[in-house]
């Protein structure tokens, strides 16, 4: 898991080609009070004349990218559904295509609540169909799972999948 502010990791990846990242995907949570009006900024203070938080975030989630892509690998970025309204998730879903993820996560599991289908069939919406969509958090049956892949979502995070598997079809039925 990568953390906002820490620009020093990409900066040291990106410019040393002897570096090699042994991960196939890297995953960053989205701060998402940077998409609350007035929220604090994760990349630091802006000096003057410098772009608002959201070009920022991007700008972050780019180098992210960027990274991850020159090492063969991809970017999930976590954007916690459950903390942002539907304006601040269609927006997190614009700054995470426009940055070039390849993953969106609807959650971390540790907010009050998980994916939803509201949330994925919104997020679907309003991502291309290049960058796909995670949905995680709260999935606890077969049938939660398969309606979060009709909504849209591409995979399936949840700590509960074997149990998942293990359901048949007379389970779905009763």
């Amino acid at each position: 898991m990568v953390r906002f502010k820490e620009q020093t990791y990409v900066k040291v990846w990106a410019n040393n080609p002897r570096m090699k990242i042994a991960a196939v995907i890297l995953a960053v949570a989205l701060p998402h009070a940077a998409l609350a009006a007035g929220g604090p900024d994760p990349c630091g203070p802006a000096p003057d004349g410098a772009p608002g938080q959201a070009a920022r975030v991007q700008a972050e989630i780019q180098d992210l990218a960027d990274l991850a892509h020159v090492h063969d690998a991809l970017l999930k970025v976590i954007i916690e559904t459950a903390l942002l309204d539907a304006a601040e998730i269609e927006q997190a879903c614009g700054l995470c295509a426009a940055a070039g993820a390849d993953y969106v996560k609807t959650s971390t599991g540790f907010a009050s609540r998980g994916a939803s289908v509201a949330d994925v069939e919104l997020m679907r919406r309003s991502l291309p169909e290049n960058v796909r969509i995670k949905a995680a958090g709260g999935i606890r049956t077969r049938a939660a799972a398969l309606a979060l892949i009709a909504a849209g979502a591409d995979r399936i995070g949840s700590s509960n999948s074997v149990a998942l598997i293990a359901e048949t079809d007379e389970t779905l039925a009763a």
